[in-house]
């Protein structure tokens, strides 16, 4: 299972869509208490990684 936090921003929908197309069960979350549980926790978002 994988923990995502959903903070409200960017498309979550399409995380959880290519994390589920690989076989994942994924949990959304939002609370510091859900996130202090979390085994694998991915926190999406938008930007760069400069080469």
């Amino acid at each position: 299972m994988i923990t995502l936090l959903d903070y409200g921003a960017g498309n979550v929908r399409s995380v959880v869509n290519a994390l589920e197309s690989l076989g994942e069960t994924v949990v959304r979350v939002n609370s510091p208490a859900d996130i202090e549980k979390a085994e694998r926790l991915v926190f999406p978002g938008v930007g760069n990684y400069g080469a």
